[in-house]
């Protein structure tokens, strides 16, 4: 008996491990191209809306990311769904090449920050003024670290719009990060936060961890450990670090229980591993996008 050329709806959900119904949305969506019905409307795959929806189920994988990133993943989708597989191929190369982009930012923030915690400025600071004693207690990362502002800020602190200007930030952006439980700023008798040397420096860090993509809720479970613990410069000190791995690449790519218990950890929560996992998506997509490009 000569074997159908198609595969229905329910086959291709159970390869795929999802509902039927993910396959009815995607068509309905307008994800893929439309797929042609038997008389009786049973939906009839073919290879090239196969591959297609294996396509999405990778590219899924990555679309949750945010900006520049999901609107590769949107252009992507619309050559997909178009036809347009020579495009698409572009596209994905571009996509990849984003990827490893923002890999190589998020592993750059890390480097200035164990360079931050070590003694060094963080990159794009100020010149740095007269470096204070370095406590090997375990207290705040900015207690430990130099100066890495210009000697001539006051040791009484400035106002949160002169380290505003002096960061290159804008001034909400402080406040925020001070509510979000990042700064923990003391106030003037008018109620006005103050920021020392020593915490502008860690305002550079937190921009930088911010313009690398990891989320507020990593930046603070690394900051908070910091505080309690203290930095240890060789390595990761805990059990659960890979080997090699460094002490503030485990904080940032861990999610506590806690941070777990009303949502499940967000990309950015985790942003190393979820861009590595998205580079892996990637390889997959180019062979897809490939294959689609081979029926034309």
């Amino acid at each position: 008996m000569r074997a159908k050329p198609w595969i229905g709806t329910d086959t291709l959900a159970r390869r795929l491990q999802i509902h039927p119904n993910t396959l009815r949305w995607y068509e309905s969506a307008g994800y893929i191209m439309p797929v042609p019905r038997t008389p009786g409307g049973q939906r009839m795959f073919y290879p090239e809306q196969q591959l297609q929806v294996h396509f999405l189920r990778h590219l899924f994988k990555i679309h949750w990311m945010y900006g520049p990133i999901r609107d590769y993943c949107f252009c992507c989708i619309h050559h997909l769904r178009s036809a347009n597989y020579h495009i698409l191929r572009q596209q994905v190369y571009e996509l990849q090449l984003l990827l490893r982009r923002e890999s190589d930012l998020a592993h750059r923030a890390i480097r200035i920050i164990d360079a931050w915690l070590g003694g060094a400025p963080p990159v794009g600071a100020p010149p740095a003024g007269s470096p204070p004693a370095c406590s090997s207690q375990a207290g705040a990362p900015a207690a430990c670290t130099p100066s890495a502002v210009d000697s001539t800020i006051p040791s009484r602190g400035v106002k949160v719009t002169a380290a505003a200007r002096l960061c290159d930030i804008s001034p909400h952006r402080i406040r925020n990060w001070d509510r979000n439980g990042m700064l923990q700023l003391e106030r003037d008798q008018y109620g006005h936060r103050i920021l020392f040397p020593d915490q502008i420096a860690c305002l550079l860090v937190i921009r930088w961890c911010r313009t690398a993509g990891y989320s507020i809720t990593a930046i603070r479970r690394m900051l908070r450990t910091l505080q309690q613990n203290g930095y240890s410069p060789d390595g990761c000190s805990t059990d659960k670090c890979s080997p090699g791995e460094t002490r503030i690449r485990f904080l940032l790519d861990s999610p506590e229980a806690a941070e777990q218990e009303l949502f499940p950890a967000f990309p950015r929560d985790r942003w190393i591993s979820s861009l590595a996992d998205a580079i892996s998506a990637c390889v997959h997509l180019q062979d897809l996008a490939a294959e689609l490009a081979s029926l034309n």
